[in-house]
């Protein structure tokens, strides 16, 4: 029978959630309840020449190292040295006895001059006297050919452990023994097989079960993290496979340190920063591409579950598994773009007031309805409600741009005249469309924002003054953000403030034409005023 151990990789993986920012209490608490649980191999973080401080799980020196790896019991400690990632060249490492690291692993992608070079990585670290573990970057996008040419290089090297890695999460049990039975069968015997799962599908227990009860004299490393906590849709909870273990008798790990290194240390940074699935990693494994496409087009909030579909389509699939931003950004853009430009020169003569008053959906056009038509009733602007229909606030028009928002709310039968961008499909005969490719400002990171367009087209129109309600800025509390508790918003504290900079920095290049005043609290307001500092 096979022989299992358990790699944790919550301070290494788990730090694409945190920005490996963990504390350097933490990173000390969760290796010495680790090493009291007899977690097989604890990876501490990186290795890595990037700054660091004593709070980051980084580390590019012995002395950075000692102080966490004295902690290790009689746990095997591990880093990670990920090419063209978070690099350190294996000659600046000290001895693994000088450092207390036992395990480096390595991570490379499909090339041949990326897997030389990381070949010769290893043996440097083996010079070292360090056990080695080589992790092909989504080992299930390579081919059988390419998989078994790769094997017979690492055969040569004869490392600690050769790694199944699936990256993109979209292993089920037949493709993942397709996989085990291609490498074990290839694989000098004295070899481990190590297996590192994404969440995507929810396969990551059950196919790490598998692997456990395989009849086989193989031995297996399974990677797992406390609460799942890792980039994505998380990975293999350590509590379940530990558990798991124990109760196949393949295991005699005390699952008590374990839980409570969940409930002092992971499960407060989950309360701020989650992780784990979603219908975000679940359409990126269906289409086998890196979730950050899928997380990209849904976090904007203007696309419908067909069209994210749609999109995620039409990537090149020699171009999917490794995220390229500006390509996911030109895909929707081009996508967005892509009806008729039916425009109407007409609206000029229509809003030719010379002032405005756009409402946008945040939480404040509810807070402060009074003394929005207050001001209406004494100033009689023309209103323009943006990607909504406010119930108790009289308005002219209702700029939309939002496909998404269109498609679930009945802007057909409203007493408001529509003006949509021609990225919004319709076969209404009442709205008046505006060019959706025209309002956008590329330049940005956020150039179709319906508030930022329904601006750019006051701009076009000549309008002198525009004055801003419920125009509040981004809150992680998704409950603070809009008008409406319906219309979903979900960000960290860090896209919210992300998306917060972003708009106020285009609201100060629109005010350079268009006076702006703001009629309810805004966090734009107080970000170009340097009130608030994000």
């Amino acid at each position: 029978m096979s022989n299992i151990q358990i790699l944790d990789c919550t301070l290494r993986d788990g730090g694409y959630i945190n920005n490996w920012q963990f504390g350097e209490k933490t990173i000390k608490g969760v290796v010495k309840d680790l090493a009291d649980a007899k977690v097989d191999v604890i990876e501490i973080g990186f290795l890595t020449d990037l700054p660091r401080t004593s709070n980051h799980s980084l580390f590019n020196s012995t002395a950075e190292l000692l102080p966490v790896t004295q902690n290790k019991g009689g746990s095997l400690v591990a880093g990670m040295i990920a090419l063209d990632e978070k690099e350190m060249n294996p000659l600046s490492l000290d001895d693994s006895k000088t450092t207390g690291v036992d395990i480096v692993r390595l991570t490379f992608h499909n090339s041949a001059s990326k897997i030389e070079r990381a070949i010769s990585f290893a043996k440097i670290l083996m010079g070292k006297g360090y056990k080695v573990c080589m992790q092909p970057v989504g080992t299930t996008t390579y081919s059988d050919e390419e998989l078994v040419s790769l094997i017979k290089q690492i055969n040569k090297l004869n490392p600690y452990a050769f790694y199944l890695v699936d990256t993109l999460g979209t292993l089920y049990e037949d493709r993942l023994m397709h996989f085990v039975d291609l490498i074990d069968s290839n694989l000098n015997p004295e070899i481990k097989i190590g297996f590192h799962s994404h969440n995507n599908l929810q396969m990551s227990f059950a196919n790490s079960q598998k692997i456990v009860n395989l009849d086989s004299k193989r031995n297996f490393v399974i990677d797992s993290s406390l609460y799942g906590m890792g980039r994505g849709a998380g990975n293999l909870c350590t509590e379940l496979i530990v558990r798991y273990l124990n109760e196949c008798g393949k295991g005699n790990y005390d699952l008590v340190p374990v839980l409570d290194a969940i409930d002092n240390y992971i499960y407060p940074i989950s309360l701020k920063m989650p992780w784990g699935y979603n219908a975000h990693y679940y359409m990126s494994a269906i289409y086998g591409c890196h979730p950050n496409y899928a997380s990209y087009l849904m976090n904007l909030q203007t696309l419908t579950m067909n069209e994210v579909n749609t999109i995620l389509q039409s990537l090149p699939k020699d171009r999917r598994h490794l995220f390229d931003k500006k390509l996911i950004e030109k895909l929707y853009l081009d996508f967005q773009n892509s009806n008729s430009k039916n425009t109407a020169p007409a609206l000029n003569e229509n809003i030719n007031s010379s002032e405005v008053l756009l409402i946008a959906p945040g939480y404040s056009a509810i807070e402060k309805v009074n003394e929005i038509n207050d001001y209406i009733n004494k100033n009689h602007p023309v209103v323009i409600a943006v990607n909504f229909m406010p119930n108790n606030i009289p308005v002219h028009y209702v700029f939309i741009s939002n496909r998404k928002r269109f498609a679930s709310s009945d802007f057909k039968n409203i007493n408001a005249q529509v003006i949509a961008t021609t990225n919004v499909p319709s076969d209404a005969k009442n709205i008046i469309y505006v060019d959706y490719d025209d309002l956008c400002d590329a330049k940005y990171n956020q150039p179709d924002n319906a508030g930022m367009m329904a601006l750019r087209l006051l701009l076009k129109l000549k309008i002198k003054k525009a004055v801003l309600a419920g125009f509040d800025g981004f809150s992680a509390n998704a409950k603070q953000n809009y008008y409406d508790e319906t219309i979903t918003d979900h960000n960290t504290k860090q896209t919210a403030d992300e998306k917060n900079v972003d708009y106020a920095k285009q609201l100060a290049d629109i005010a350079k034409n268009l006076s702006i005043e703001f009629l309810t609290p805004s966090i734009y307001k107080d970000i170009i005023d340097g009130k608030t500092k994000i």
